[in-house]
């Protein structure tokens, strides 16, 4: 039964999601794209990341980038703040968390004095952003290299009826060409699940099983 799950959950991913509808309408790019151009996706992905936790500005300068290679590695916020022994009580009342908030020494060393919770939040911020921004990112990717061999791909943003932002609102349905297009979560959202998306137009692109 295993196989038999795996198999379809790569069926979904190839034809589902994906497969372009039958206006031209992507939103999944990720059938479309190839190895190389999924190694891109990611580097991006991380400097975006990296950004991310340096502008929430509750984590120590020096140590950004091996908290940035931390969360590549760990598949949720949890595993990112348990890593690593409980830290001493004076080291959380330093950081204004509790004995039960369950953080590792390895997180903890990584956030400024008094900025606990904050680092907490920007964590868990961290990767529920994470999926959307990387749709947007391959859509993007996409773009480029369809721009590059001639073919104009376009996006429009789509604003969820209740889960989106006034700036989601604001481009709602706006046209970009779409290497240029914006990245959801815009800017000052403020939304704990991001939940809008670009809508790709691909005119001549075809799924590919390149490996790049």
């Amino acid at each position: 039964m295993l196989w038999i799950k795996k198999a379809w959950s790569k069926a979904a991913r190839m034809f589902g999601a994906g497969r372009r509808r039958a206006d031209g309408v992507v939103t999944d790019a990720a059938p479309y794209l190839t190895r190389l151009e999924m190694s891109e996706v990611d580097l991006r992905l991380s400097a975006s990341e990296r950004e991310f936790l340096r502008s929430a500005g509750c984590f120590r300068p020096e140590g950004l980038a091996a908290l940035a290679e931390l969360c590549a590695e760990k598949p949720s916020a949890d595993f990112v703040m348990v890593a690593g022994e409980p830290p001493g009580r004076e080291a959380l009342a330093a950081l204004r968390l509790g004995p039960l908030s369950g953080v590792g020494v390895v997180f903890a060393d990584h956030v400024r004095d008094g900025c606990g919770p904050e680092a907490v939040a920007a964590i868990r911020a961290l990767y529920t952003r994470r999926p959307v921004q990387r749709r947007g990112l391959m859509l993007r990717v996409l773009g480029e290299r369809l721009r590059d061999e001639g073919i104009q791909a376009w996006g429009r943003l789509r604003a969820h009826p209740e889960r989106s932002c006034n700036a989601a609102w604001a481009l709602h349905g706006t046209r970009f060409v779409l290497p240029e297009a914006p990245l959801p979560p815009l800017p000052g959202c403020m939304r704990a699940v991001c939940a809008c998306r670009i809508e790709a137009r691909l005119p001549d692109a075809r799924p590919t099983a390149s490996s790049g």
